[in-house]
């Protein structure tokens, strides 16, 4: 067995002991990636039930979806997960080309992507948190930003 394939057995079984309590987790113990297969698909209503009571780890922010496709669902981030993710924020930018001094412009609800926003900080680029722009008002503010400051990456 590979050294990278242990290390990801390792985890997936780190999170299935994390998360014992949810989708019977607790009775599933990886050996190899082909036991990946064995665990339960999580759905939305999996999901809608969890609760701040249920998390293995006491959260340090918590997020939640628009509800653009029905109810908005939180997200529980503990300390160790936010960090993570702002880790592949900052990798997946470096990725697309940002650094520092570069703009980066964002088009998105700004609440849920404040991990984002920090990987952003970290990486030394500038953030403008626009937000949605569903007025034609906001779009024109925003195409006039866009060739005022020439951001080099865009999200939505």
């Amino acid at each position: 067995m590979v050294q990278d394939e242990r290390k990801i057995i390792k985890q997936f079984n780190i999170l299935l002991k994390n998360f014992s309590n949810f989708k019977n987790f607790n009775q599933i113990k990886i050996k190899s990636l082909d036991d990946i297969r064995n665990i339960p698909i999580i759905t939305r209503q999996d999901l809608e039930s969890w609760s701040i009571s249920s998390c293995p780890r006491q959260p340090v922010e918590v997020q939640r979806t628009s509800g653009f496709t029905g109810k908005s669902i939180f997200i529980f981030l503990s300390r160790e997960a936010r960090e993570s993710f702002i880790r592949r924020c900052i990798e997946a930018l470096k990725i697309a080309g940002a650094g520092k001094k570069d703009i980066i412009m964002n088009f998105s609800d700004p609440a849920p992507f404040s991990a984002f926003s920090e990987s952003i900080i970290r990486i030394g680029a500038a953030l403008i948190p626009f937000g949605p722009i569903h007025e034609k008002s906001k779009r024109s503010l925003a195409v006039e930003i866009i060739r005022k400051l020439h951001p080099k990456i865009i999200f939505a």
